[in-house]
């Protein structure tokens, strides 16, 4: 770093100089704070649902919880590693960013619709690697969850829209209402529904928050 410093200033006869720009400070202390509260609500329901379940239902039920919510994890690569290829090639050319995100709703469509159709056919197989207990109590709930990642993958797209955009209030309530109704729904549901009622509060908030991002965007 010196090193470069030194042959700037003597070949380029540049001689660098530090300062601080307010405006700049501003703007990346707001985008960089606002994202990383929407990082948190985005992580609380795989940090708190366990705690939850295990809590509530006993350790038994939250392995066949865990399992389930860990596969259909796997599903929601899928959004997010598109959407942070999204956010890159949007924030570099921001004319281009309806044509990348077709592209991008294309690709997500394709892969999540192959997947989710596979956790269908063979998600009860794939949990007989765990054990028959975990194919039998754990593939209605991975069902559910698999049917989640669907409403996600839209909350996932338009929240990256809106960091193109560097609006990272909206980002903030996608991903605090997510896990502000999964976390309440699944305490409420899982009394009587078992680990089941986890899957159906996860697919309520994603659904709820997708409607909610759908009736926005037809408004703007």
């Amino acid at each position: 770093f010196l090193l470069g410093f030194f042959l700037i200033s003597r070949v380029c006869k540049y001689r660098p100089f530090p300062s601080v720009k307010r405006e700049v400070i501003n703007d990346l202390f707001h985008f960089s704070s606002g994202n990383y509260i929407a990082r948190i609500f985005e992580g609380l329901p795989a940090l708190i649902l366990p705690i939850m379940v295990v809590n509530m239902l006993g350790a038994e039920a939250n392995a066949y919880f865990f399992i389930a919510w860990a596969t259909a994890s796997l599903l929601l690569v899928i959004p997010n590693a598109t959407s942070r290829s999204l956010l890159a090639e949007g924030s570099y050319n921001r004319e281009a960013l309806r044509r990348e995100i077709l592209r991008a709703v294309k690709f997500i469509g394709i892969l999540l619709g192959v997947a989710v159709a596979g956790i269908f056919l063979l998600g009860r197989y794939m949990l007989w690697i765990f054990g028959e207990a975990y194919a039998q109590n754990s593939f209605d709930i991975l069902l559910i969850l698999a049917l989640g990642s669907i409403p996600f993958a839209v909350n996932a797209l338009y929240a990256t829209i809106k960091r193109v955009q560097k609006d990272v209030k909206p980002v903030i309530c996608v991903y605090g209402g997510i896990a502000m109704i999964t976390i309440v729904g699944s305490y409420l549901l899982m009394q009587s529904l078992g680990i089941v009622g986890v899957g159906i509060a996860w697919l309520i908030g994603n659904i709820v928050i997708a409607g909610g991002v759908g009736m926005k965007m037809v408004h703007q």
